[in-house]
């Protein structure tokens, strides 16, 4: 029996594996292999493209094209995780990140830089996407009204139709890591940041919120305050993830800060809670490898 019809009775989920291993290891066999079977050829195609990262104007811009490949398929239909980083402003910016994200129904896994949210109600996402579970959000530009460390002025009620659209749906929010210059910023608390949102949040199962160490002792114990109280709310939350940052860039993590000593206690009471270190820029390399990143080691808790 050929190599090709051996590989063919295993299920998709084997298959997967193989050829992920064999893409790396072996890449033009691989490709020789799709040339002569089409099942392989479309499962490469999944593998491609199920996680697309857009980091330029010149990638967004050819993804929204949204080519057809050898099967009929369009890439988009392939792309189960998407991300679009921080893209400097171009004519035409807003309507291409809404026909890429338009362009792939069968997404499951966003992460958006919070910056690049359109806002224009005739590119809203109405309707579009209804299925997705994980909404990633950055939050480093100071404007941005979900952003974490805003200034209580500037946190207004989100007004974008495209986000509006896809927080209802909404299990998995996970928001990104702390400023690293706190003299531009003003801490917000988790609950002021939550009840930002104009839409309820009823299907939010895990929540991931950051803090600093060795930042403002009294907002240490607000946070730990406002994590308690989203604990002890009727809600669907099975896991909230507190990633704690180092002081600094630069620093490694000190367990003897406050912020350690405060979470610690409600992890202790409450199973849901899980603390975890997170590093400065590290959320795009942990959501390039796997978007799940932040969830993992917690499936017996989700």
């Amino acid at each position: 029996m050929s190599s090709q019809a051996l590989i063919l009775r295993l299920p998709n989920e084997i298959q997967f594996e193989i050829l992920e291993t064999a893409i790396t290891l072996l890449p033009s066999s691989v490709f020789r292999l799709a040339l002569i079977c089409s099942h392989v050829c479309k499962l490469i195609d999944w593998i491609l493209y199920r996680r697309v990262v857009l980091k330029s104007a010149r990638a967004l811009k050819l993804f929204a094209k949204n080519e057809s490949l050898r099967d009929g398929r369009k890439v988009g239909e392939y792309v189960g995780s998407l991300a679009i980083t921080a893209i400097p402003a171009f004519e035409g910016r807003d309507e291409a990140i809404i026909s890429v994200l338009h362009a792939c129904p069968n997404l499951r896994s966003l992460f958006l830089n919070s910056a690049l949210i359109p806002s224009s109600p005739s590119t809203a996402l109405v309707g579009r996407n209804p299925n997705i579970n994980v909404l990633s959000l950055t939050d480093r530009p100071i404007s941005t009204p979900l952003g974490l460390h805003l200034t209580l002025t500037n946190l207004t009620p989100i007004t974008s139709p495209a986000l509006m659209a896809l927080l209802p749906n909404t299990t998995h929010l996970h928001f990104a890591e702390p400023p690293h210059d706190t003299a531009l910023t003003q801490w917000v608390d988790p609950l002021r940041i939550l009840s930002s949102v104009p839409v309820p949040l009823h299907h939010l199962s895990h929540l991931s919120l950051p803090r600093r160490e060795h930042a403002n002792e009294e907002n240490d114990i607000i946070f730990a305050q406002c994590i308690s109280s989203l604990l002890s709310a009727p809600s669907a939350l099975k896991v909230l993830v507190i990633s704690i940052y180092p002081a600094k860039w630069e620093d490694e993590h000190d367990e003897t800060a406050g912020i350690w000593k405060l979470t610690k206690e409600i992890e202790r009471r409450d199973e849901r809670v899980v603390i975890r270190k997170a590093y400065f820029d590290g959320v795009m390399e942990e959501w390039s490898k796997n978007p799940y990143r932040v969830w993992d080691g917690l499936v017996l808790k989700s």
